[in-house]
């Protein structure tokens, strides 16, 4: 089987090899401005994430996400492989600060002695209390979905419950959780039913105890659809959105929408923009909601010359509205557009994030801003240093107000080495910086960052990977303060 928030810069005693990096490193890019004089600084400190006991020589680690419930206060997830090369799940705790030692997750009693395990998601309501969701295997060999609750500081397993109908080998997985309270959260995933197909799959946890269903699919629906949800984001309990994919009667891969109103999910199928090829290859693979009915998604589909386009979705009210995502200047005939994560401070105020290629088939990286209801989009500045086509890509971003959010990545620099990439949005300007790295960073680091979340403006915390010095693949914890207007 296979997200950071500081209001401190930490000496983190437990965690080995910190460094801090001043976030005020800016390069132009075509499109983007830099900071101006009196944006806030932000400090970065990176470290090390310290493994369990009995980790491998190269744990290959994988960082997946992050949540933090205040600043200081975070929970990362993930995967590493342990010295027996057995895959097991990863849970990191950021208390008041400093990140103490990684814990495998307990696993419920049908776990297997090589379970497989991987924590994709957290969410977290307040310190020391998070739901975490992934996927093992169990002793039959079969891969069963992961529920993991933390109260107190104390984590708990169960096995995911699933639907009537689910196959005997179920190869079930939980990807994306969202908590409006500690104990009210909803899951989404997918699991293979007895027909041989896989089917989308949704649970909920009202008062600490959970049920499964299985999604909806809109009408049109193949009757074996093979649906998927991959990104939930609730706003209270028994309201949130949901987003996956689907496949129609005529065997057409469409974006699928699913909105739960007073506990009560319903199904449509994503609107496109106008002039869409006959199968457009849909997939909404990221949500944000505001407030009950008002949330953003984005996703990816073909447009009528079979060119990768971006897809931005609008719920208003309870309705969905598509536009194509607008593009920087001089984007390449097909500019193959990848959108990874949107994150809205309010209807119509969102910001997403992802890549494309330009004329010169460079990977730049994309920035939109949705302002008043209006997209806009622009290449990222990249920090001094970075190579002429940086093959840069920007993955996860997390706003805290409007005009002020963190945004990161990775880019290649002018020497060919892949460097990890931090971007902070000021009242509405956004500046780049190079992640700094832990002193055992090899010669090249082969670094990114894959997920964020921010406490407050300019106070966040990242995760992601970087090689270090004896080519082994460490989990990286870089934090961001904000230290002055």
């Amino acid at each position: 089987m296979g997200d950071l928030v500081g209001g401190a810069v930490f000496t983190v005693a437990v965690v080995a090899g910190a460094c801090v990096l001043a976030g005020t490193a800016v390069g132009a890019a075509a499109g983007a401005a830099t900071a101006p004089a009196n944006a806030a600084a932000t400090t970065l400190t990176a470290a090390e994430a310290v493994l369990p006991a009995k980790a491998g020589s190269n744990p290959r680690v994988f960082m997946n996400s992050v949540s933090c419930a205040s600043a200081g206060n975070c929970t990362a997830v993930g995967a590493y492989d342990d010295s027996s090369r057995h895959q097991q799940g990863l849970l990191l705790t950021q208390t008041a600060g400093t990140w103490t030692r990684g814990v495998k997750p307990p696993l419920p009693a049908s776990a297997g002695s090589n379970p497989g395990t991987n924590v994709y998601s957290v969410s977290c309501a307040s310190a020391g209390n998070c739901t975490a969701v992934g996927g093992y295997d169990d002793s039959s060999r079969h891969q069963q979905g992961l529920l993991l609750t933390q109260t107190s500081g104390t984590w708990t397993a169960v096995k995911a419950p699933l639907p009537a109908g689910a196959a005997a080998n179920p190869q079930a997985l939980v990807k994306s959780v969202s908590c409006a309270s500690a104990r009210n959260c909803t899951a989404t995933g997918f699991y293979a039913n007895r027909s041989g197909g896989f089917r989308a799959l949704v649970l909920t946890k009202t008062s600490g105890t959970w049920t499964a269903a299985r999604a909806p699919v809109p009408a049109g629906a193949a009757a074996n659809p093979d649906d998927f949800l991959g990104a939930v984001s609730c706003t209270s309990a028994g309201n949130c959105a949901a987003t996956g994919d689907y496949l129609d009667r005529l065997g057409r891969d469409q974006g699928l929408l699913l909105t739960k109103t007073s506990g009560t999910w319903t199904a449509v199928k994503a609107p496109l923009p106008a002039g869409t090829v006959f199968d457009p290859f849909a997939d909404v693979n990221s949500v944000s909601c505001t407030s009950a009915g008002n949330c953003t998604a984005t996703g990816t589909y073909s447009d009528n010359s079979d060119h990768r386009q971006g897809l931005l979705l609008t719920q208003t009210a309870g309705t969905w509205a598509a536009v194509q995502a607008p593009l920087p200047a001089h984007p390449r005939f097909n500019p193959n557009v990848i959108l990874n994560s949107v994150s809205c401070t309010s209807a119509g105020n969102c910001t997403a994030v992802g890549g494309y290629l330009d004329s010169s088939n460079h990977s730049p990286g994309l920035l939109l801003t949705q302002t008043a209801g209006t997209w806009a989009a622009a290449r990222p500045p990249l920090p001094a240093g970075a190579a002429s086509d940086p093959g840069a890509g920007v993955f996860s971003v997390s706003c805290a107000s409007a005009g002020n959010c963190t945004a990161v990545g990775g880019y290649t620099d002018s020497s060919g080495k892949e460097q990890g990439l931090v971007l902070t949005r000021t009242a509405g300007t956004w500046a780049a910086a190079r992640a700094p790295l832990p002193a055992n960073a090899g010669s090249n680091p082969r670094a990114g960052l894959g997920a964020v979340s921010c406490a407050s403006a300019g106070n966040c915390t990242a995760t992601g990977g970087y090689t270090d010095s004896s080519g082994a693949r460490q989990g990286l914890l870089v934090t961001q303060r904000r230290t002055a207007a």
